[in-house]
């Protein structure tokens, strides 16, 4: 009988709190995802990479500019059938950094063991930044028809 009371007093008290109903929290609208910097970088470039890639010999201009939109700079040359105009896209990475010994320093240094006094080299370490550039340079004929595709990864550093 003592379990039957037991069953029927759980039982009203479940009811009871599943009648309530529940209470969850508002949706939030912020995020709270870290972005690192150089993703944050990398997604403000609206550069068309993935466009790109999507460039045919023989594409006129004006398919061009609408798959990947207009040049950084716009230039002329000449080639062997005629004239030519080569449009460049210019896209800047974000830069990379690396530690580079910029000298040698004389430390001295007591063996442990021995006790003896040693002079040892020591590199002195500096932080150097790398630029980089990426040059896409598509050449059209007179006939406003992609001739000709291009691609030039340029690095500098500075220390």
């Amino acid at each position: 009988m003592t379990i039957f009371r037991s069953f029927c007093l759980l039982s009203l008290v479940s009811t009871a709190l599943l009648s309530t109903g529940c209470e969850t929290a508002a949706p939030t609208t912020a995020s709270t995802t870290q972005v690192s910097p150089a993703a944050a970088a990398a997604a403000a470039n609206d550069f068309p990479r993935e466009s790109m890639k999507q460039l045919r010999i023989g594409m006129q201009k004006e398919a061009v500019i609408q798959l990947v939109g207009k040049p950084t700079d716009i230039s002329q040359k000449d080639g062997e059938a005629g004239p030519l105009e080569v449009w460049t896209y210019i896209n800047t990475l974000a830069p990379r950094y690396r530690e580079v010994a910029v000298e040698m320093d004389e430390t001295s240094y007591v063996d442990p063991i021995t006790g003896i006094e040693r002079t040892v080299l020591d590199p002195r370490q500096q932080m150097e930044r790398i630029e980089r550039r990426e040059y896409f340079e598509l050449t059209f004929d007179a006939s406003n028809s992609l001739v000709d595709l291009n691609y030039d990864l340029v690095r500098s550093s500075e220390i």
